[in-house]
Formats: C-alpha cells, sequence, structure tokens
C-alpha cells in the first residue's frame, strides 16, 4: 500500500496512563492496544474518499456563503449582473 503521508505504521502506541480497577484498557489484551486503528479501513481507500468529499463540501459551502453575503448585503446585485452577462454570452454562441 503506498505511504500518502498519513501515520500508517503498525509500531506506533497511544500513550496511556496506567488502568483503573473498573477501566476498559483493565480487559485482558487491552493494554497495549491503539486507540484508533489507522490501517482498518471500511473500504478501499475510504480514507481518501473522504478526503475527495470534503473538497465537495467546502466548495459547497463557499458557493453558499457567496449566495447569503450576496443576498444580505448587496440585494443579489452580483448574482443578478452574473445570470444577465451568462445569458447574454449563451444568446451570442447560440446564435
Amino acid at each position: 500500500m503506498p505511504d500518502r503521508g498519513f501515520i500508517t505504521s503498525s509500531h506506533e502506541r497511544v500513550a496511556c496512563r496506567p488502568p483503573c480497577r473498573r477501566s476498559a484498557l483493565a480487559t485482558p489484551g487491552g493494554l497495549g492496544k491503539k486507540a484508533v486503528d489507522w490501517n482498518a479501513r471500511s473500504g478501499p481507500d475510504s480514507l481518501h474518499t473522504v478526503v475527495l468529499a470534503m473538497r465537495y463540501v467546502i466548495v459547497i459551502a463557499a458557493i453558499a456563503f457567496f449566495l447569503i453575503w450576496d443576498g444580505l448585503y448587496n440585494h443579489g446585485y452580483y448574482l443578478d449582473q452574473t445570470v444577465r452577462e451568462t445569458s447574454r454570452i449563451v444568446r451570442s454562441i447560440t446564435g
């Protein structure tokens, strides 16, 4: 599996304090386990898929904030100009 720069080494351990009597870490085999298993995947390249999906979320959020800003502070001026200019370009291309 190629390294994408994420923490994936199998020898890494999470530091933990000594277990209490009723701690979940006090169970047999509970000590020394990782808190997060970076190698466990629910599907192929699931982390990569999440990163790609977050790009779409960021773009959609940026567009939504622009539309809200334009509507509140400019009364839709920039959106109106964009629609008019796009309509003009489409009319000039299609004849």
